[in-house]
């Protein structure tokens, strides 16, 4: 019948995924767009200023997430709804478990979703042919420095750099030699200066995408306080907060995982390690990755 469209299941007039998570346009008509969007548990979204004439309206169809505001979090199950309107700053959704949302937009939106995710997958990608181990690392770090920034109570915006930076800090490594990234073997000093120059490398490849603050802070996760960190041996208060979480939970992730050259450490030994660095690194960073520890907050079967 003229003026009724008719989409069969799962299929849209354009589509994206990463990692299966999927967005999908159902349907868009003077400028007013409808999209689907199945999200695999502790992935997160983000909600932007964008345009302010554009209102977006999400309605949880399947699952529920969390909404990370400025006065508290706040959990929406099925059936619940959110609008989104002329907000000032961008904030957070975790999804805590699967999820699918229904989002109508009086504005295109879809593009910019779909060059979004389709940024990031090609950056995650990057490093996961290169290398399983950097690949995997970055998203427990992510998973640290999260955690690490909530049980610090930084800001929201700085938690929200902290997840992509964290994420991505590695990336630059898809640059790095192979024989260099197998670890099998002895490294040689010219080996050892390739390595030094991959948050330079990352910094290049998530500007090229994404904001600058975001390539900025990874760029910064081999840094120490005592200035005896790369690339540019910056100190003390030359380290944002948000470089300084990153590079405790880079540092803990690497004490805590089998490497061909060492066996990991269990927590209790990694964090009694680390604090007896706090002249490389945040005291204040340290000893919330402790009380995570000690409440048993950080995830993972070798937990003590």
């Amino acid at each position: 019948m003229k003026g009724i469209v008719i989409l069969n299941e799962n299929i849209g007039l354009a589509e994206c995924s990463h990692n299966n998570n999927v967005i999908r346009l159902l349907s868009s008509v003077n400028n007013t767009e409808v999209i689907q969007m199945d999200i695999l548990p502790d992935s997160l979204l983000w909600m932007s200023p964008g345009d302010k004439d554009c209102t977006e309206f999400y309605f949880v169809l399947e699952g529920s997430i969390q909404l990370s505001l400025e006065d508290g979090d706040q959990i929406l199950a099925k059936g619940d709804s959110f609008a989104v309107s002329r907000i000032k700053t961008e904030f957070p959704i975790k999804c805590l478990e699967k999820v699918r949302l229904l989002c109508v937009s009086n504005q295109p939106i879809f593009d910019d979703m779909y060059n979004h995710m389709g940024s990031l997958k090609e950056l995650v990608e990057k490093t996961e042919r290169k290398n399983q181990y950097t690949y995997d690392h970055g998203k427990r770090v992510m998973e640290y420095s999260l955690l690490i920034a909530e049980e610090l109570k930084v800001d929201q915006a700085i938690h929200n750099v902290i997840t992509m930076a964290a994420a991505l800090h590695d990336v630059g490594k898809c640059f790095l030699a192979d024989h260099i990234l197998s670890e099998d073997r002895e490294l040689t000093s010219d080996d050892l200066r390739q390595i030094k120059k991959h948050p330079i490398n990352s910094y290049r490849l998530i500007a090229s995408k994404f904001d600058d603050k975001i390539a900025s802070m990874a760029q910064m996760h081999h840094e120490k306080l005592d200035g005896s960190g790369y690339p540019f041996g910056l100190k003390a208060r030359e380290i944002p907060i948000e470089a300084r979480i990153i590079t405790v939970a880079d540092v803990f992730d690497a004490m805590t995982t089998d490497r061909p050259y060492k066996k990991k450490k269990e927590y209790r030994e990694a964090i009694d390690e680390l604090v007896t660095m706090v002249n490389q690194y945040d005291k204040r960073v340290i000893y919330a990755l402790k009380r995570l520890y000690q409440r048993g907050a950080l995830e993972r079967g070798d937990r003590e």
